[in-house]
C-alpha cells in the first residue's frame, strides 16, 4: 500500500480510520463511533466529574427574608439590622426592616427637640 502511514486505529474497535479523533482527555486515538467519553469509557472523564461534584456553589450569602430561597454571590448585608438578603430584598423597606423604623422614630424626636430648642425662630 501506498499510503500505509496514514490514519490510526481506534483503540477499541482496533479499525484504521483516516480522520481519527484524539480524546482532549486521554489523548488517545478512537473512530467517530467511539469519541464521545462515554462511548469509550474515559477514565480521565470519570476523574474530571467526580472533582466538579465536589466544588464549592460560589452563591453564598442566603437570603433571611421569610420564605425567600435565594442565594447570591455578593453579600447584600443590611446596615440596620446586620442580617443578609438576596437583591431582591436588600433595601430595608422592602424587607420591612425593624431597626429602621426605630431609627426614623429616633429621627423624629431629635428633630422635634431641635425644632423646640430653636433659638432663629420667631415665636408669635
Amino acid at each position: 500500500m501506498e499510503f500505509s502511514d496514514l490514519g490510526k486505529h481506534c483503540e477499541l474497535c482496533r479499525q484504521l480510520d483516516y480522520l481519527p479523533i484524539q480524546c482532549n482527555l486521554c489523548k488517545k486515538f478512537y473512530c467517530k463511533l467511539h469519541s464521545s467519553y462515554s462511548n469509550h469509557n474515559c477514565i480521565k472523564f470519570e476523574k474530571k466529574k467526580k472533582k466538579k461534584k465536589n466544588n464549592k456553589s460560589i452563591y453564598n450569602y442566603n437570603c433571611t427574608y421569610l420564605n425567600c430561597k435565594k442565594k447570591e454571590i455578593i453579600k447584600f448585608e443590611c446596615k440596620f439590622c446586620r442580617k443578609n438578603f438576596c437583591i431582591n430584598h436588600r433595601l430595608p423597606e422592602l424587607h420591612y426592616c425593624l431597626n429602621l423604623n426605630n431609627l426614623n422614630e429616633k429621627k423624629e424626636n431629635n428633630f422635634k427637640k431641635k425644632k423646640n430648642n430653636c433659638y432663629n425662630c420667631v415665636i408669635l
